[in-house]
């Protein structure tokens, strides 16, 4: 897992890695918390990656959308 850090009118990090789908539940509540995430995609990348994405955020107690 590599963290970049991007220097725009913000900083942020980006995590960039293998299997961060699996885990991304429990990091989107340990950075945001909150009960409801929406997955915002298109019609190429959420047919690879929406559901394993959807599962996991349902997972960690998340109100899909």
């Amino acid at each position: 897992m590599k963290k970049i850090l991007v220097e725009n009118s913000k900083k942020y990090e980006v995590t960039v890695g293998f299997d961060l789908l699996i885990t991304a539940g429990d990091s989107v509540k340990s950075v945001c918390g909150g009960e409801k995430v929406a997955i915002i995609s298109d019609d190429n990348v959420y047919p690879l990656y929406g559901e394993i994405l959807t599962d996991n955020l349902k997972k960690s107690g998340y109100s899909v959308f």
